[in-house]
């Protein structure tokens, strides 16, 4: 996506990581926690966009662009909607490191 700008952000997301805790009789909780919150530009792919030659990009059905962040990370969940995405591949939008992708797939909750 070429000549992308801040205005073509319009979505607003939630990047969420999760957090081992134990309770009081040592059983592991996991919960999730919010380490970002940003505008995104959310491209739901069509059938045909999420297959690549003769493979499936691991299941990819969204693609968000954010301003370039050092915070999500593969495997961490992305709240759009209502809708819960989990983060597949982050990607590079340009050599300047302003615009990142992140690939995702939607999860049942």
């Amino acid at each position: 996506m070429k000549g992308i700008s801040i205005g073509d952000l319009d979505q607003r997301i939630t990047v969420q990581s999760n957090s081992d805790t134990r309770n009081s009789i040592g059983e592991r909780i996991t919960s999730w926690v919010t380490a970002l919150e940003c505008w995104a530009n959310v491209q739901i792919l069509k059938a045909d966009e999420k297959v690549v030659g003769e493979s499936e990009r691991n299941g990819v059905t969204h693609n968000l662009i954010i301003r370039y962040s050092t915070v999500p990370k593969v495997k961490n969940r992305v709240i759009w909607k209502g809708y819960t995405l989990e983060i597949q591949n982050i990607l590079p939008l340009d050599k300047y490191q302003e615009w990142m992708i992140l690939e995702c797939s939607s999860c049942l909750m």
